[in-house]
């Protein structure tokens, strides 16, 4: 991000600050300790901002990347699941039998403005998948609140007809408060196993640009056809059948 960029950015929150003193805007008052109320507030309003910023085309996606993870490692996990209500809302939630299960959640308003970003909670049944697959025109990021997961994410190196080439970029077990994101220009491909029932929050911003297109793709990676040392080719698959194989 570059300086102008973020003084811009800084500039919009201040002001959206004094806002937020006037609007009445709060947590459930047993959600956050009172000490840290006040900063996390900060937190979701600097995510508001610099998402709208994104949708404007006022910062790239690589950059809202990189800021949407600073700003959510400035807050405790615990802090997201408190705002949400995050027990009340994960027992509402059953899992799926493939795959997983989604609903809308809401975080506190930013200075009282309909947000650009909306956020989902996805749970995760122990051995279901958020099943391989790739994004065009979107971006998101997906904070673990509660569980274990596999997280492999890879790079579209470019899209055919009928599959997509694509670099492996990260493979790892990633539990309570790890952080990933996916855009056009960087981990645009991604793959979740619950190694045990896991719960995740996810910051969407689809499209990543007003008016833009977005597509989501499912991937064969099982499939996969090896190119090279770190270049695969993965076959397209319909959502059935990715269900059926991997979810």
């Amino acid at each position: 991000m570059t300086d102008q960029t973020r003084r811009q950015l800084t500039s919009s929150i201040l002001a959206g600050a004094g806002l937020c003193a006037l609007s009445g805007m709060a947590i459930r008052s047993n959600a956050i300790a009172s000490d840290r109320r006040a900063e996390f507030l900060d937190v979701l309003n600097q995510i508001y901002d610099v998402s709208k910023m994104l949708s404007t085309g006022k910062v790239s996606q690589l950059e809202w990347q990189s800021e949407i993870s600073r700003l959510v490692a400035l807050a405790d996990y615990r802090e997201f699941k408190s705002a949400i209500d995050f027990d009340k809302a994960a027992a509402s939630l059953r899992f799926a039998e493939k795959g997983v299960a989604t609903s809308r959640v809401t975080l506190p308003m930013a200075h009282g403005l309909s947000p650009t970003i909306y956020t989902k909670l996805f749970a995760v049944g122990k051995g279901r998948a958020v099943i391989p697959h790739g994004h065009k025109g979107m971006c998101s990021g997906h904070l673990i609140l509660d569980g274990r997961m596999r997280s492999r994410q890879y790079d579209r190196i470019e899209t055919g007809e009928n599959s997509w080439r694509v670099r492996p970029v990260h493979d790892a077990i990633e539990g309570a408060g790890d952080f990933s994101t996916i855009s056009d220009d960087a981990s645009n491909v991604h793959w979740f196993v619950a190694e045990e029932d896991s719960w995740t929050l996810d910051f969407i911003m689809a499209p990543a640009n007003t008016g833009a297109d977005w597509t989501i793709q499912n991937l064969d990676m099982a499939a996969a056809i090896m190119l090279g040392e770190d270049l695969l080719d993965v076959p397209t698959i319909g959502v059935a059948d990715a269900l059926q194989k991997y979810g």
